[in-house]
């Protein structure tokens, strides 16, 4: 219990040394005190085993989203959009989105792999003998982590917005066929 407790507080303490620096600098721009280097190679066997079980989940979850992710798009919006321009309906609304939602798919692909790449170089670096770039790299993976965030958020709002057509274009359909 104390072990994670000292884990999660230099975590916190790394990342609250990252906000306090800057929100935006750059690599070079980092400068970090003697102590706050110290407190990284102390650290950094427990930092290496969390940011290891990081990487371990975060795999798990982007296999198993992007598998979600594929279905929605390959075996769902695609299909419905496809019968609908088949039956000679209106389905422009369903088409942007879904045309949409695939860039947003690459884009997730795109910044999954970045991501992956430099939280995998970032554990393959000495914290006990490179701390300054072990947390410079620690940083950019952050940043790529949260750019993954971004790409799922866009997705999860494309697939609630193709929902929401969806639901409008089955009225608008619906109360045609009644008028009929």
């Amino acid at each position: 219990m104390f072990r994670n407790n000292l884990v999660a507080v230099t975590l916190f303490v790394v990342g609250a040394i990252s906000l306090s620096q800057a929100a935006h600098a750059t690599t070079a721009e980092i400068s970090l005190t003697e102590e706050q280097l110290t407190q990284i190679s102390t650290n950094c066997s427990q930092l290496k085993v969390q940011l290891d079980r990081l990487h371990s989940s975060d795999a798990l979850l982007r296999v198993n989203r992007g598998q979600l992710y594929e279905h929605m798009g390959s075996r769902l919006m695609a299909p419905l959009n496809s019968r609908i321009a088949a039956a000679r309906l209106d389905g422009a609304q369903l088409v942007a989105i879904t045309s949409n939602y695939e860039t947003n798919l690459e884009s997730f692909r795109d910044n999954y792999s970045r991501y992956e790449r430099k939280l995998s170089d970032t554990l393959k670096i000495s914290c006990t003998q490179r701390p300054a770039d072990f947390y410079s790299s620690l940083l950019e993976s952050r940043a790529l982590r949260s750019r993954v965030a971004e790409s799922t958020n866009a997705l999860s709002q494309d697939v609630a917005e193709y929902s929401k057509q969806f639901d409008v274009f089955k009225y608008n359909h619906a109360k045609e066929g009644s008028s009929k």
